[in-house]
């Protein structure tokens, strides 16, 4: 039962990171690492935004206040990989 509860789940994640490449995701240059901000232009990107890089990682960017200092950062969160190379090349390019 827990491998199948397991399997069912890596599924739904892998169908959530296809639904996000294909609704536009914002690409990043680098992998995304969850926990951490993303920057652009030297601001962070607001919470909600929808990240994902070349190697089938996406993320949505929710407030966090890690040091319980009141000021909530938005990082990566509520990650979601795919390992469909197709959709992910669909939006990054390549072979």
């Amino acid at each position: 039962m827990e491998l199948r509860a397991s399997q069912q789940a890596t599924q739904m994640n892998a169908q959530i990171a296809q639904q996000r490449y294909q609704a536009g995701c914002l690409k990043l240059r680098s992998a995304l690492v969850q926990g951490e901000p993303v920057f652009q232009n030297g601001s962070p990107l607001p919470k909600g935004t929808i990240v994902c890089d070349r190697f089938g990682n996406t993320g949505k960017l929710v407030p966090r206040d890690f040091d319980k200092d009141g000021k909530y950062v938005p990082v990566v969160a509520e990650t979601a990989f795919t390992g469909n190379s197709k959709v992910v090349k669909s939006v990054f390019g390549g072979r």
